[in-house]
């Protein structure tokens, strides 16, 4: 196994060590903190200062296993710079996800869907260091955030819309993979390596399978078109799946 694979296998194992703690600190949180579904309010809470810190807890570890799987950081990032700030994190890993996809030339695609990486990356990087403390911005800047004070002015309901909204977005990510694998089956598309002179109709062929499997619009001519160059792109790279690579994994994951 090269150095390369061994750091990629001492990553993910990191990172499944830390979900699992998050997950134990989660399912605690979620004993002291009993929650009425059909009420969408909370019943009853025996210790709420060990509830928030157990909370805390469980999103800092959740949000450095997805850091260090991703394979950009380092463990002593986290002891040395970004400690106990989440918020950073997730920001700097946000806006290391994007370098690397212009990195990797694909601005043109994603300018194709409205999404415009360089002022992305500028943003990101402000409010990481507003979050970090390292900002030089005045203090009565209008530029300046106050995330404690938002954080604590947010009203249930609106904390209700947001998870409605990432609920809504996790099950739509997983009904797409799943959807996915079903239409290159009915396609005879069976096997993880493809090799076809013109993706672009097996693309469209796709694309419209699953708007109808999820009862979704189909997608604009400038979505697909960004697609079909996403694809060209992904198929001059030199990967290599491995027959430890699953569906289930994939989907998992």
């Amino acid at each position: 196994m090269s150095k390369k694979e061994l750091l990629i296998e001492a990553n993910i194992s990191y990172a499944k060590q830390w979900l699992s703690r998050a997950r134990k600190d989660f399912n605690v949180f979620k004993k002291l903190v009993s929650f009425d579904k059909k009420t969408r309010n909370t019943v009853k809470c025996s210790d709420p200062a060990l509830a928030v810190y157990l909370l805390q807890q469980s999103i800092e570890k959740a949000v450095k296993a997805l850091a260090i799987a991703s394979g950009q950081y380092k463990t002593r990032d986290f002891s040395n710079y970004y400690k106990h700030n989440s918020l950073g994190l997730i920001l700097n890993l946000i806006k290391r996800i994007c370098d690397k996809v212009q990195f990797f030339g694909l601005s043109e695609v994603t300018n194709l869907i409205g999404v415009n990486l360089p002022d992305a990356g500028t943003k990101l990087s402000n409010l990481e260091a507003q979050v970090m403390e390292k900002s030089k911005l005045n203090e009565v800047s209008d530029n300046k955030v106050d995330f404690k004070k938002e954080s604590i002015c947010i009203s249930p309901g609106s904390i209700d819309i947001l998870l409605d909204m990432l609920i809504t977005m996790r099950s739509l990510f997983k009904n797409v993979i799943k959807s996915a694998y079903q239409q290159f089956n009915q396609m005879g598309l069976n096997k993880m390596n493809l090799s076809v002179g013109d993706t672009e109709p097996i693309i469209k062929v796709l694309l419209e399978g699953i708007a109808d499997d999820l009862k979704i619009n189909s997608l604009t001519n400038s979505q697909i078109k960004a697609q079909v160059e996403f694809t060209k792109y992904l198929n001059a790279l030199p990967l290599h799946t491995t027959p430890r690579l699953k569906r289930t994994d994939i989907t998992s994951n």
